[in-house]
């Protein structure tokens, strides 16, 4: 009799151990899933052919605030354009990279420069004359947010740029949980 007691009483704390680690990880799954963000940088510059330092320092900033907010992230390329209708064909492709990645919202973000040379420049670098971006639903296709943000400093810099571009990633952030 004890043995059958041992055994029975074995294996039903077999099966309540295994109904407790099943629902531990039903929740745990329900809390853990993320937004997936995918985001293109495009460059506006008529003096440039390739992308530049500052491009990439916002590319960069743009990564880290969004993965410290939580969320998956990928970008596209960054590119150089010459038009808005170069804007659009690089956005449509952007956006089909973010739809084939499984993506959740897809963000372009355009730097326009102030068109004069490295030369012309007191600093010797591209200056940074405003940055406009949208935010799209990748599910549907439509335009969540756009902004502008005119009259960026570049006093100090990488570091000047890097506070834009989380200023960017908390408006991109606030709009997706609003």
């Amino acid at each position: 009799m004890i043995k059958t007691d041992v055994f029975l009483r074995g294996k039903l704390m077999g099966r309540l151990k295994g109904q407790l680690l099943f629902t531990v990880l039903f929740f745990c799954s329900a809390v853990i899933s993320a937004k997936q963000i995918s985001f293109q940088i495009v460059q506006h510059d008529r003096n440039l052919s390739s992308v530049c330092e500052q491009s990439l320092i916002v590319e960069d900033c743009l990564l880290t605030g969004f993965f410290e907010k939580g969320y998956i992230v990928t970008n596209s390329p960054a590119a150089v354009s010459g038009s808005g209708s170069q804007d659009e064909s690089l956005w449509s492709s952007g956006f089909g990279d973010a739809y084939d990645g499984a993506s959740d919202y897809f963000a372009q973000i355009v730097i326009f420069f102030d068109g004069k040379s490295s030369e012309e420049n007191a600093s010797g670098e591209p200056v940074v004359e405003r940055i406009e971006w949208s935010l799209s639903s990748v599910r549907d296709g439509n335009r969540i947010l756009s902004d502008t943000i005119s009259g960026v400093t570049q006093t100090n810099g990488a570091n000047d740029l890097g506070a834009v571009s989380y200023a960017i990633v908390s408006k991109i952030s606030d709009a997706i949980k609003g």
